[in-house]
């Protein structure tokens, strides 16, 4: 039979009993039920489930108290405790030294106090001012009357500045050697290339980084300018700093 329905004694709400009928393992089995209408006698719809949230927001929920336009501040969002779906871990005890490292803690210096500071333990001291590359004194050592040589030092050394007069009325040459003593002519070995000095005429050489004998320091006059000495005459004077 089709649905049909049969009326009772409305009440404020009105009632109809509607009547259908079921297929049950192969029988045609009559039911009636009862379905709420309103007051016209339009029945009414019985949401089954949850509404839905476009359900939710087509009829505006009554909010009372005092409602904060923005975002909400620390201070209110702690008062209320806020849910916290999935997996929460939690730490019991204090943070570890990784942990507060992993996110970095705000710091005040208003919080942070004052005090002195006192050294402990030894200092390395370092030196101020220009440190030269060889502290040990200079000495100086100079000629006493014209002279054609002098052993300027009898052991090794460095030599700092030299200084040199030549009375002759010629040129020749200033040899520099690696020598305790003044060698012979001939060849000798030079702690520089001759060095030229004109006739009646004076010079200084002052080396930026001192010139090292690994034997000894000695100069001579000489009238050849290549890697052998030809002595000549007494004839010059020689002042030079040596350590």
């Amino acid at each position: 039979m089709a649905n049909s329905y049969i009326a009772v004694a409305p009440d404020s709400t009105g009632k109809k009993l509607q009547t259908f009928e079921n297929t049950i393992a192969g029988q045609v089995v009559e039911a009636e039920a009862v379905t709420l209408v309103d007051s016209a006698g339009a029945e009414l719809t019985v949401q089954a489930d949850a509404l839905t949230d476009t359900q939710l927001r087509a009829t505006p929920v009554p909010v009372s108290g005092t409602v904060a336009t923005g975002g909400l501040t620390d201070t209110q969002l702690r008062a209320t405790p806020v849910p916290v779906s999935g997996t929460v871990t939690a730490t019991t005890g204090g943070l570890t030294d990784t942990q507060l490292r992993a996110s970095a803690v705000p710091v005040s210096l208003a919080t942070v106090p004052s005090h002195a500071v006192t050294n402990a333990g030894t200092f390395a001291v370092q030196a101020t001012g220009t440190v030269t590359s060889n502290p040990t004194a200079a000495t100086t050592v100079a000629s006493t009357a014209l002279e054609a040589s002098h052993v300027l030092k009898n052991s090794a050394g460095s030599l700092v500045s030299l200084s040199w007069l030549n009375s002759k009325t010629s040129s020749q040459y200033l040899l520099i050697m690696n020598s305790t003593t003044v060698p012979a002519d001939g060849a000798v070995t030079l702690l520089c290339p001759p060095i030229f000095m004109p006739a009646t005429s004076n010079g200084m050489l002052e080396f930026k980084n001192p010139l090292v004998a690994s034997t000894g320091i000695s100069v001579s006059n000489s009238s050849t300018g290549t890697f052998t000495k030809t002595i000549g005459s007494s004839d010059c004077i020689f002042t030079a700093q040596v350590i």
